[in-house]
């Protein structure tokens, strides 16, 4: 049989050459690329997934170094590595002023060694009515106060486990006043608590008065 070649003929031909050009360039080259391409796309979303997760991670690292840091800075506040004996004395007379009662005495002791700790003891002497007395003692135990895990510290931690009242104060000279004498206890780090320290006993003549002798008590 005689098949001639036409001009249509030959441009069908022509075109199913092509499209099996197109295909086979489709299945060797194109096909194989988008295949590795959508394998990358999934490596490329799961590293980044990684790298998300990394920075969440350090952020996390990152609060929680800054919040033992915060801790650390409060226990030392509360709890330091020595007596300081001059900055318990100021936060005494701070807490009286602002509770309106007056200081008469007060009578350091040498440092009780404890399980981790060490305790400083004062025998502390004060004047005043009895909710400026009541004023003063919470003020100084609100210095340090602990919520859960966490420390706030604005000064000493100090505990007060009794008081002994008396009626009839010297210094007003008035019928509510009262002269209460309370042991107060602050503490300091194990850094000191094996070594107890003998420190000289102190007098406050008055609220916003703390002798030349009381500032030489401590650091």
């Amino acid at each position: 049989m005689d098949i001639r070649l036409t001009p249509r003929i030959a441009a069908v031909a022509g075109t199913v050459v092509v499209i099996l050009v197109i295909v086979a360039g489709w299945l060797l080259l194109v096909s194989p690329q988008r295949s590795t391409a959508s394998k990358l796309g999934t490596e490329i979303e799961a590293a980044q997934s990684q790298l998300t997760v990394a920075l969440a991670r350090e952020r996390t690292l990152r609060r929680e170094q800054h919040l033992r840091a915060v801790q650390l800075s409060a226990l030392t506040k509360a709890m330091p590595t020595d007596v300081q004996m001059s900055t318990i004395l100021r936060q005494l007379v701070a807490s009286s002023a602002a509770a309106g009662v007056r200081i008469n005495s007060i009578a350091p002791q040498p440092v009780i060694p404890g399980n981790g700790y060490g305790t400083v003891p004062l025998s502390v002497t004060v004047e005043g009515r009895y909710f400026g007395i009541m004023n003063f003692a919470h003020l100084l135990r609100m210095r340090t106060d602990v919520h859960g895990q966490k420390v706030r510290a604005s000064g000493r931690l100090f505990s007060i486990p009794s008081m002994e009242f008396a009626g009839g104060g010297a210094g007003t000279g008035t019928s509510n006043t009262l002269v209460v004498t309370m042991p107060i206890n602050a503490f300091v780090s194990s850094a000191v608590a094996a070594t107890p320290t003998t420190v000289p006993g102190v007098t406050a003549t008055s609220a916003g008065t703390i002798p030349p002798s009381a500032a030489a008590a401590g650091p």
